[in-house]
């Protein structure tokens, strides 16, 4: 529907003619802004900063001032509000086709907090319809199209100083700039609806088509030194958001229940670090296949994809194969794809619930993690003869979390001077927890011989930009637990009545 607009005779003077192409190029350089002053006020940095002028927004309005209408002032409004929830794909390491397919997760966020964004969300898209119908209303005859083609002319101009200062124009401009912004390296132009599409082409295409990334894991260096001869229980914890730090103190601090002569006497500790791409499903994929894929979400994958995995190979080993997680089983679809890849049996929120797990809250609550690793423990005990390999990713320490937390005044945030700052603090205590449990869980003496391989999924991802500075943005640590040669399985067996005590060797 065309937009109303009746210039007086005044305002067809050039004084207001250039007061109008002036004041419309200002918005058009500045209106894509506000979704960028928005994220700066929480994080006090220009994160995700991929260009500093949005040319499909000042495109999109030269358009709409020669073809004014309500569908230009809905495509301009979309684009805007593209621009304000874009970077949460890059906040959490998600490609933009897993982004989109993730949005019908959003449901299972607690009620009151998505009302809160929901909110939030319709206000500013609210506001920017009514700037634009104001800022087109005001249109003077000629006038508007001189000012469409100034702004068609700056896009021209600032994409070529791109060219000539060697950058390489592209549409996909998806870098992710941590802590302190390098403006040298900036794009002066970006266009995030276009990234997103070229994004999503080459995310939802065949499967065939799919660019697959070989990368390091930490359960591929664990099995291959300690052998599958004897069949150990093998018990892979993916820790939700534990990142790699670039604070000594703060690493070796985490990884402390590790450390002590009683796990050493009884277990081979080997720390170090493998590198990440995406998030957590990638992580998954990194661990249980090697691989990470770049140009196709592993949410969708058909079930030939998996052969090669390490459940499909531990399986044909005649391993038990348990996956187990504390949400619920929708969340990526994992229900579906834990099967395809060779998971006998895979266990959720409603079957620990069932067992007797407690709640924890977070960004999505569900089953405590330190009664999952009791969980795993009974469940191993279970079938002392058969060797299992499990797969448990953590949940508690999904980000954001809470601003408070029992662990906030812990000891080792104190020593670490971060028992101000609540939410690094209550991360670390949550991610200290699950290595707390995993320690106790290698030191259950009735257990058959276990290898424990304790991994990061990706870095913590912050909002607050000095937070996430202090975290690789490409690695994150292991730890491995390797039984010794010798191991000593305490049991007490009841025969004829009388007691005794039986050492089996491995």
């Amino acid at each position: 529907m065309p937009i109303n607009r009746v210039p007086s005779a005044s305002a067809l003077s050039p004084k207001n003619g250039s007061i109008f192409v002036a004041r419309t190029a200002i918005a058009a350089f500045l209106l894509p802004s506000i979704s960028t002053l928005l994220w700066w006020i929480p994080t006090k940095s220009a994160l995700h900063f991929r260009g500093w002028v949005n040319a499909e927004f000042i495109l999109l309005l030269a358009l709409a001032l020669w073809i004014p209408s309500s569908g230009m002032i809905a495509l301009l409004t979309a684009e805007l509000t593209l621009s304000l929830i874009e970077p949460i794909a890059h906040l959490y390491y998600f490609s933009p086709a897993d982004a989109l397919l993730s949005m019908k997760y959003l449901l299972l966020i607690p009620t009151s907090r998505l009302v809160t964004y929901a909110v939030l969300l319709l206000l500013y898209i609210v506001g920017s319809a009514v700037s634009l119908r104001m800022l087109l209303e005001r249109q003077r005859g000629t006038f508007a199209k001189q000012a469409a083609g100034a702004l068609v002319v700056c896009v021209v101009l600032l994409s070529g100083y791109d060219v000539a200062a060697g950058r390489r124009l592209s549409v996909s401009q998806t870098t992710s700039i941590f802590g302190d912004l390098d403006a040298s390296s900036l794009h002066a132009v970006r266009m995030p609806l276009m990234s997103l599409l070229v994004g999503l082409s080459s995310g939802l295409t065949n499967p065939s088509n799919t660019l697959v990334e070989k990368l390091p894991s930490a359960l591929d260096r664990a099995l291959p030194k300690s052998g599958l001869g004897t069949r150990p229980n093998i018990v892979l914890i993916l820790t939700e958001s534990w990142g790699f730090a670039k604070d000594e103190q703060l690493n070796r601090m985490q990884i402390e229940p590790y450390v002590g002569s009683a796990i050493r006497d009884r277990y081979r500790v080997e720390t170090g670090t493998v590198g990440f791409k995406g998030g957590t499903v990638a992580g998954e994929m990194r661990e249980l296949c090697g691989e990470s894929r770049n140009r196709r979400t592993s949410i969708t994958l058909p079930s030939g994809y998996y052969d090669a995995c390490w459940p499909d190979r531990l399986a044909a080993l005649g391993y038990r194969t348990l996956a187990v997680h504390g949400f619920t089983p929708s969340m990526f679809n994992r229900k579906t794809w834990y099967r395809q890849m060779g998971f006998g049996e895979s266990d959720f929120l409603p079957e620990l619930a069932r067992d007797g797990a407690n709640g924890c809250d977070g960004a999505f609550p569900g089953a405590c993690d330190a009664d999952v690793a009791v969980w795993i423990k009974n469940r191993l005990l279970g079938t002392p003869d058969e060797p299992t390999f499990v797969h448990w990713v953590t949940l508690n320490s999904h980000l954001p979390l809470p601003s408070h937390d029992d662990g906030a005044e812990s000891h080792a945030c104190v020593v670490l001077h971060i028992e101000q700052d609540h939410s690094l603090c209550t991360w670390f205590s949550r991610v200290e927890l699950v290595h707390e449990s995993v320690a106790r869980l290698a030191m259950s003496l009735q257990l058959r011989p276990t290898i424990f391989i304790i991994v990061g999924d990706h870095a913590p991802p912050f909002l607050n930009a000095s937070n996430r500075d202090r975290f690789s943005q490409t690695v994150v640590p292991y730890v491995i637990l390797s039984p010794k040669k010798v191991f000593h399985l305490k049991s007490t067996l009841a025969k004829d009545g009388v007691k005794v005590q039986t050492v089996m060797r491995y």
